[in-house]
């Protein structure tokens, strides 16, 4: 997938003149070796063994190592990625989004949406509930901050308080960097865990990109323009489908030939993120629709599809990562360091005991000292690939605040859930034991 968006990367002019004594063209060089070279080392078997440390696992799980990186060639580090290289590296971002928003919209099958349990729809609804509560509370405190010195533009705040409400969805799936001992009973739970994960996703990308669509953006003087609006979400729907019907096509002739297939996901996720960007629209969101037409208009089965989409992945999301550690305010004031440890408190705080409620629903009594009670405390890693994609559409202080207090609270929640249970563990005098493993949910 690296060097498929690469390619993406010719689109953009590169200027001769050098910055800062080091020639554009070479800068770009570099900064695409070290984020790129990270993205390939992520799925390599080594990497693969290396995360099944726990330690390492529980590092690794929100993408962090990529986020140092990404602050290493930042304005915080080396200065490789200044604004002026991160503007000619953006179709690698957009591509990556584009990828991400379709691989959640794969999951979107009206099969399998129809089969996920009761309970888990209650789950995900009520996690929503909250997530927008939470972020109602800091909307609430932010504009009586921006009246107070004179800058009320309540318009300029949509966007990026439906943003934080979906990036505080949902929660990591995986368990492995949890030390759970397995059984009929956990396995069942991580499988529920997962299940609501994946369906908060789909949620989470709807409901930040959607909350885009009528906005003009300019900064705190943002505009509502419903009209705008019905012409993105036209263009939107109208690239689904288009993209959708002709991927019905394409993938039935190469369906048992993976490079060939690579060649064209390839080929239609440029397109789909390529035309929203162009349009204003999140990529996220335009990926999202796309898959969702592909899972529903295929009457063949897709699991090659998923296949070589799960390949890129991890180069994908570690992308992302690493930019988000370029975009990330260089000096965070005490208000964005507050935040983002005030939204990592409300998970804590929230997300356990509504799992604990759903669970009971389900008939799945949490054992007392299961790690599993902490899952849902860890940030989704798509959080991050959400804000990004607000960065892009509306690019204000507003929105690069925001991703620095998400990527603070990742890094807390991701840190609070290990630390808790090796509490526990250490209390109740390490009862999981040395033959406990990952609680994984059945494929």
């Amino acid at each position: 997938m690296v060097g498929a968006l690469l390619l993406a990367a010719d689109a953009a002019p590169v200027p001769d003149a050098p910055a800062g004594g080091v020639p554009i063209g070479f800068r770009i060089f570099l900064a695409v070796l070290a984020l790129g070279g990270l993205a390939i080392a992520a799925g390599t078997p080594f990497s693969r063994r290396l995360h099944r440390n726990r330690a390492v696992a529980a590092l690794s799980a929100g993408g962090w190592f990529a986020v140092l990186a990404g602050l290493g060639v930042g304005p915080a580090g080396l200065d490789l990625v200044d604004e002026r290289i991160f503007a000619e590296l953006r179709p690698l971002v957009v591509v990556s989004l584009g990828w991400v928003g379709l691989i959640v919209g794969l999951q979107a099958r009206w099969r399998i949406l129809q089969a996920v349990p009761r309970v888990v729809w209650s789950w995900t609804l009520e996690d929503a509930a909250m997530s927008a509560l939470v972020a109602a509370a800091i909307g609430a405190i932010v504009y009586g901050l921006s009246i107070e010195h004179g800058f009320a533009h309540p318009v300029a705040l949509i966007a990026p308080l439906a943003t934080l409400a979906a990036a505080n969805l949902s929660w990591a799936p995986e368990t492995r960097s949890l030390r759970v001992e397995l059984s009929d009973r956990t396995r069942r739970i991580a499988t529920l865990v997962a299940a609501a994960a994946g369906l908060s996703a789909i949620l989470a990308i709807a409901v930040a990109g959607l909350a885009t669509l009528p906005i003009r953006a300019d900064g705190i003087a943002s505009s509502l323009d419903p009209l705008l609006g019905l012409k993105r979400f036209g263009i939107l729907v109208a690239t689904a489908l288009v993209v959708g019907a002709g991927a019905r096509v394409l993938l039935s002739i190469v369906e048992r030939d993976s490079p060939q297939m690579l060649v064209v996901v390839v080929g239609l996720v440029c397109i789909v993120a390529g035309v929203a960007d162009a349009a204003g629209i999140s990529p996220l969101l335009s990926g999202l629709l796309a898959g969702v037409v592909i899972a529903n208009l295929s009457t063949g089965p897709l699991r090659n599809l998923e296949s070589v989409l799960h390949r890129g992945e991890t180069a994908g999301g570690m992308l992302l990562y690493g930019f988000a550690g370029v975009l990330v305010a260089t000096e965070p004031g005490w208000a964005t360091i507050a935040l983002g440890f005030a939204i990592a408190a409300t998970r804590i705080l929230l997300k356990p005991a509504s799992l604990r409620r759903s669970m009971r629903i389900a008939g799945e009594e949490l054992p007392a000292a299961t790690p599993l009670r902490l899952a849902s405390v860890r940030q989704a890693p798509l959080a991050v690939a959400v804000v990004i994609a607000l960065v892009l559409v509306e690019d204000s202080t507003l929105a690069r605040t925001l991703l620095t207090a998400i990527v603070i609270a990742g890094f807390a929640s991701g840190l609070a859930a290990p630390l808790q249970s090796w509490q526990r563990r250490t209390v109740s005098g390490g009862s999981s034991g040395r033959n406990s493993r990952p609680a994984e949910p059945a494929p």
